[in-house]
């Protein structure tokens, strides 16, 4: 915000025009897919238990307080780095959930809970990870909008076979799904277990 101000104060100041441009297009916003609800159905993402959800609240609160003190401190440094533990970042059950989504608005980032990702997944073998990825890929290229029965995904697709590269060592996510137009991607539960939501705070979308 503070650099597109400054730039504009610029142009102002020297009578020059300002151009936006989004290599993505942009277009009116009509509704969120929430990600996780749509993995929870397939069986593919599994909720934390009562005991584990109350621990991820008080890990919530902790954490939005260390970041308080941290940005008096530092202010304008990252914050993202406090948030070490996965219970904190995700109130899911990380030994039972096949696929996870940990961040994401404009695609579905989907991340396959492999041992070597995330350190305790119940992924192990090759065969596995081939079989929740091809449930994965098939979660999202199924899904559809409860009213209209539109594709709410056009293209769903495995970075390894698409790019041929190890998504681990480049930091990809296993898994990504390209939303139809006009639709968001949202990575975290709602309390309605809805699959697609209104935001009346956005107005349009890439």
């Amino acid at each position: 915000d503070d650099c597109i101000g400054r730039l504009i104060e610029l142009a102002e100041r020297r009578r020059a025009a300002v151009v936006v441009v989004s290599d993505h297009g942009f277009g009116p916003f009509r509704e969120k897919i929430v990600l996780p609800e749509l993995l929870r159905r397939r069986g593919l993402l599994v909720p934390t238990d009562w005991h584990s959800q109350f621990r991820y609240r008080v890990g919530r609160l902790a954490l939005t307080l260390r970041k308080r003190r941290f940005r008096r401190s530092r202010p304008g440094c990252s914050t993202a780095s406090l948030a070490r533990s996965f219970d904190v970042r995700l109130p899911v059950n990380w030994r039972r959930s096949m696929a996870v989504a940990a961040h994401g608005d404009i695609a579905a980032l989907v991340y396959l809970n492999t041992r070597e990702r995330f350190g305790a997944g119940p992924i192990v073998t090759k065969r596995q990870y081939e079989q929740a990825a091809a449930d994965t890929i098939a979660a999202l290229s199924e899904a559809t909008h409860p009213i209209t029965d539109e594709r709410l995904f056009v293209d769903v697709f495995s970075t390894a076979e698409r790019y041929g590269d190890d998504p681990i060592s480049r930091y990809w996510p296993d898994i990504v799904g390209i939303p139809a137009d006009g639709f968001h991607v949202r990575h975290r539960f709602n309390r309605r277990s809805n699959l697609v939501e209104a935001d009346p705070s956005l107005t349009g979308t890439h």
